[in-house]
């Protein structure tokens, strides 16, 4: 659940909200660590390299697995530290949360069709759904 203390307003940009980076971080690894390790009470039927990638990431600090991002992407963490390169840091920023908003969607597919394809197929022959 997302609350007003999660959101920063920001003035030059029409006061669009932003959801803070850690915060999605945060709520990714908890999402990890309670649906994907593989030591999880609630673990979800997934692949091993589904698994294998996010471990990749989520067992690194923060700034570490957002560089481990940017490398496997092929992009030099080194700019990030000069000055003049402000703009290609909010570029990378930006590439950053789009990993995070999307780091679940394999996941998230390879379950759907394990539904799709397994549990509703199993259904359909059963009585029950002969009945609806």
């Amino acid at each position: 659940i997302i609350d007003d203390d999660n959101l920063k307003s920001d003035e030059n940009e029409d006061e669009q909200s932003e959801i803070d980076l850690q915060w999605i971080y945060d709520y990714a690894q908890y999402l990890f660590i309670k649906y994907i390790d593989v030591e999880s009470e609630f673990s979800i039927n997934v692949s091993y390299l589904a698994k294998q990638d996010l471990l990749l990431f989520f067992s690194k600090e923060m700034d570490k697995g957002f560089e481990f991002i940017l490398n496997k992407h092929g992009i030099s963490t080194s700019v990030l530290n000069s000055t003049e390169n402000m703009e290609k840091e909010t570029d990378y920023l930006m590439k950053i949360k789009d990993f995070l908003i999307h780091v679940f969607d394999t996941s998230v597919t390879e379950v759907w069709n394990l539904l799709a394809r397994d549990t509703f197929i199993r259904f359909m022959h059963t009585d029950q759904y002969q009945y609806l």
